[in-house]
């Protein structure tokens, strides 16, 4: 059973300078990351307070992953750290929504169900769906000028909205931190 969105991944030719994007328009601490050798690939994360985290990644990017919850970055003391980081904008921030641009939402939506049982409502033309602490909107892709719009929510004084790395992010406004009791669900 899905519970929420584990992670964002964003494709970027380099995560360093996606990190420094991030942090300056969005006040957002881009952490860590490390070389998937393997794969050819490297990342960056920036960790969100709900249990979620951003994915800078560059090179060739997979698209299937699976995975393993294990190591330091997933005990318990390392999730209740992330529940109440100060991002550089003064606060933690959790993900909220992800909006989706489709050419048909109410189809997107019914093979998205087929295959991860996720269930979406409707709500004119959209198609909605709650996972665990997130939302996701499947958008008519008419109504929106980027493939995707990140949502994330702060104790910031006023929403603001920038679009960098292809993508719109939102930071709303909102009472935090979550607590970690909510994060290990």
């Amino acid at each position: 059973m899905i519970r929420g969105i584990d992670h964002l991944v964003i494709a970027c030719a380099d995560p360093a300078a996606a990190a420094t994007e991030l942090e300056s328009a969005l006040g957002l601490a881009v952490g860590g990351g490390g070389r998937h050798d393997g794969l050819r690939t490297f990342n960056r994360i920036v960790w969100l307070a709900d249990g979620s985290y951003l994915e800078l990644i560059g090179d060739a990017v997979p698209f299937l992953i699976q995975h393993a919850y294990v190591g330091a970055e997933w005990g318990h003391a390392a999730l209740a750290e992330r529940a109440t980081f100060r991002h550089p904008l003064g606060s933690p921030v959790i993900l909220t929504r992800l909006d989706l641009a489709t050419g048909d939402p109410p189809s997107v939506a019914a093979t998205i169900h087929e295959r991860l049982e996720i269930d979406f409502w409707a709500v004119a033309d959209l198609a909605v769906a709650d996972i665990g602490l997130h939302v996701i909107r499947l958008v008519p892709r008419r109504e929106m000028a980027v493939p995707a719009v990140v949502t994330l929510a702060a104790e910031v004084d006023s929403a603001r909205t920038v679009e960098l790395l292809g993508l719109r992010f939102n930071i709303e406004r909102a009472e935090l931190p979550v607590s970690a009791a909510s994060v290990d669900g």
